[in-house]
């Protein structure tokens, strides 16, 4: 559970939440690839303002926003393409 903020305003939301190398991320949008789902667009939250309230359900204290609507972005820190795994820089 979180607050989201969109075209300026704010409203509360449920999205997944994973952990990639130890960061939380929400889940803000997923597509569906011939049954499978992929998440396609994503923010980091901040560790630090997540509570676990149950077994399996957290709240975050902060706002998440879209993050294709971030001014002067790239597409990998609008989110666009999320992975869920470690980047190397080997070609």
């Amino acid at each position: 559970m979180h607050r989201h903020r969109m075209a300026g305003k704010v409203y509360r939301r449920l999205s997944d939440l994973v952990f990639a190398d130890g960061r939380p991320l929400a889940l803000l949008r997923w597509i569906d690839l011939g049954g499978v789902r992929k998440a396609v667009i994503h923010d980091d939250l901040d560790p630090g303002q997540l509570e676990k309230i149950s077994y399996n359900v957290y709240r975050y204290a902060g706002v998440t926003e879209d993050p294709r609507f971030r001014p002067a972005a790239t597409a990998g820190e609008r989110g666009l393409f999320p992975s869920l795994h470690r980047h190397t820089n080997d070609p």
